[in-house]
């Protein structure tokens, strides 16, 4: 829970969870999954302008390249999910 001036703001299991996902692919890849253009499956080279980057963040568009693990792609996935009742970890029992 964030406070400041007799006020407080506070953010739920859920975004934390998306932020675990957001760490795991950058684990994983090396790289943010907002950064690079993948296109078909493949990363280029070119890099996403600011603008692209929060569309990217707010539309909740993750974009895989091939070699992504299979698995590790269904977790991130899923920590990720942009509807929050369905992202794992955002329920009252975890999951």
């Amino acid at each position: 829970l964030l406070s400041g001036r007799g006020s407080s703001i506070g953010y739920g299991r859920s975004v934390d969870c998306y932020a675990l996902g957001i760490i795991m692919y950058e684990l994983i890849q090396g790289y943010s999954p907002f950064r690079y253009k993948i296109i078909d499956g493949v990363k280029t080279e070119e890099e996403n302008s600011p603008e692209e980057i929060l569309n990217a963040i707010v539309y909740g568009k993750i974009r895989f390249v091939n070699t992504f693990d299979k698995e590790a792609k269904s977790l991130v996935k899923k920590l990720t999910h942009k509807e929050v009742v369905k992202r794992w970890g955002s329920s009252k029992s975890g999951i």
